[in-house]
């Protein structure tokens, strides 16, 4: 060992250097840089004539909903759109611009008060000097019309998601998402057919929250006929279902029922639309008393909507509907629907109500019904919920069945809240006729005599179970037969390369997707 070498082995070890923090990015930039990217994936799905990029774009539309604010917009709209030829645009352009301003305001006192507090490095750069000061001009509207249209749709959501907060006196949403319905279809690309679904569907929830709903169905006609023809599918099912979602809006179920039987839904669609289109059959096949088909289908909404926080609004309203379906079949909801931490609160009248059913209390029903007439009006179970008093009095009478052998038609009469002994003996005749309760009427005494029966498998109570179990295993089986998906054995034909097929294929199985993930929305 030489002597410098033992010199710098006594020497004690370096203290590490001290890191220096990089100011972090404000929102504002990463959203900017998000939705550029978006715009590439778009450019890249254009050139290349595969479209499943633009609806993985349209797929992400959830959290971009969540990351961009009026600075990323002012800035896409600035650098990105053409400039503004009507009206309208130039009202929601000065609304963006005035809340920017104010965003970048409150950005400048943010870091005026750090300064003064002797807070460094972590402070967050202000977006106005860390945006990009030019975007390539293949990612422009002059160049690109579909990467325009996604901003504008981002636009429009923005402002629809900050109505509250904005002052929009001088503009109106509909109009907005009219002109972007009418950009879109006078572009008539099929790479926008994503965009332009929910072109629409912004436009028709925009309408019904103003209770328009039906003057633009007219639109609707024409857009779903383009849609046919074109063989636009994600048109074709978003267009279906705003049009079976307009009638049931104004519980025209004759005309719901015609389109219904005269349309088809597309098979290649998205689990959110597919869920959806379950959900308004559902409520038409219950109004149609079909209530077997009803609740089967609002069931398979249920299971095919995402678990998660997103899409909860959409799993309440068809859980409310399912539970009414399944009490107008005869039976009980399970007590779990209930037990589930995000549907106690929502679900508590129906729980309510399923209890009075169960118990066959018809003062109990009555008075639910009565205290929360608007709630059920506004849930739009009202009248399904009227033809339940039936079921709470065959409900009564079987619990009176299995509680006494020999009761006076009196106190029947008391015990089901009617209002005397001879429509007392009119609902038990029914209820004998139709094998509700298995009795007999002694019009001597005036009382009714239960038959007892010791045999519980007699009957065909178990049967119709066993069947209503294999019939579902049956079913779930065939739809996840239906949703698998297979590689397209034309793309591996014509290369010999084995390695860059499988790279292909691997990134076309990327922009697939799948169709309803976490944070897919129902915007119910």
């Amino acid at each position: 060992m030489t002597a410098d070498t033992a010199s710098k082995s006594k020497k004690s070890p370096e203290a590490p250097e001290e890191e220096v923090a990089t100011p972090a990015k404000h929102p504002s930039v990463v959203a900017v840089e998000a939705e550029l990217s978006s715009l590439r994936l778009i450019a890249q799905s254009v050139a290349s004539k595969d479209y499943r990029g633009v609806n993985r774009v349209i797929r992400g539309l959830p959290q971009a909903r969540r990351r961009v604010d009026a600075v990323s917009l002012e800035y896409l709209t600035r650098m990105i759109l053409l400039p503004s030829a009507s009206k309208v645009e130039d009202a929601w352009r000065k609304v963006l611009e005035q809340e920017a301003k104010r965003a970048q305001q409150e950005v400048e006192m943010v870091d005026v008060e750090e300064k003064q507090d002797d807070k460094s490095p972590q402070a967050q750069v202000a977006p106005a000097e860390a945006l990009p000061s030019s975007v390539p001009s293949n990612l422009t509207e002059a160049e690109l019309p579909g990467g325009g249209a996604y901003i504008r749709l981002m636009i429009l959501i923005w402002l629809m998601d900050n109505e509250r907060n904005l002052d929009l006196s001088s503009l109106k949403l509909t109009e907005v998402a009219r002109e972007l319905v009418d950009r879109l279809q006078k572009l008539n690309q099929r790479s926008l057919d994503a965009i332009n679904a929910k072109g629409l569907f912004y436009y028709s929830l925009l309408h019904e929250r103003e209770g328009t709903l039906r003057s633009i169905r007219p639109l609707l006609y024409r857009s779903y006929r383009t849609s046919v023809l074109k063989q636009d599918r994600i048109s074709q099912a978003t267009l279906l279902n705003l049009l079976l979602r307009n009638y049931l809006y104004y519980s025209e179920y004759d005309l719901a029922n015609k389109l219904y039987s005269k349309t088809q839904f597309p098979d290649t669609r998205t689990n959110a639309e597919f869920a959806k289109y379950l959900y308004y059959i559902g409520r038409l096949k219950a109004v149609q008393l079909e209530y077997s088909d009803a609740y089967s289908r609002l069931t398979q909404a249920i299971r095919k909507s995402p678990q998660g926080e997103v899409g909860r609004g959409f799993r309440i309203s068809a859980y409310k509907f399912a539970i009414i379906v399944e009490l107008l079949m005869g039976e009980i909801p399970d007590r779990s629907v209930f037990a589930q931490s995000d549907l106690q609160k929502p679900l508590k009248l129906y729980y309510d109500i399923s209890g009075a059913v169960r118990k066959g209390s018809v003062n109990d029903f009555e008075s639910i019904v009565e205290a929360h007439c608007s709630e059920f009006r506004r849930d739009g179970t009202l009248s399904l919920i009227g033809r339940l008093h039936h079921n709470v009095i065959k409900a009564g009478l079987r619990g009176i069945n299995l509680s006494y052998s020999k009761v006076p038609m009196e106190e029947v009469m008391q015990k089901l809240g009617l209002n005397s002994r001879e429509e007392a003996a009119g609902v038990v005749s029914k209820a004998i006729a139709d094998g509700v309760i298995d009795a007999t009427i002694d019009d001597d005494g005036d009382f009714m005599q239960s038959s007892w029966s010791t045999d519980g498998y007699s009957g065909s109570s178990p049967q119709r179970h066993l069947h209503k179990r294999i019939a579902f295993c049956l079913q779930l089986h065939t739809e996840t037969v239906k949703a698998m998906q297979y590689a397209d054995t034309s793309m591996l034909g014509g290369n010999n390369n084995a390695s860059n097929d499988a790279d292909e294929l691997a990134q076309l199985l990327d922009l697939d997707g799948s169709d309803l993930d976490d944070d897919d929305e129902l915007d119910f």
